[in-house]
């Protein structure tokens, strides 16, 4: 799972929106960041 937001990763994990093992970009962020998360994503098994 990638997650992005414009939120801090503080804020999201201390209102239960953080999943162990999601992928967090925090905005604003380049699109080689983006890119490189969403390979990540890609390449990381689902949790069963």
């Amino acid at each position: 799972m990638l997650l992005t937001s414009g939120y801090a990763l503080e804020t999201l994990a201390a209102n239960g929106h953080v999943r162990q093992g999601a992928l967090i970009l925090e905005k604003p962020y380049r699109k080689a960041e983006l890119a490189r998360l969403v390979r990540e994503a890609l390449a990381t098994p689902a949790p069963v």
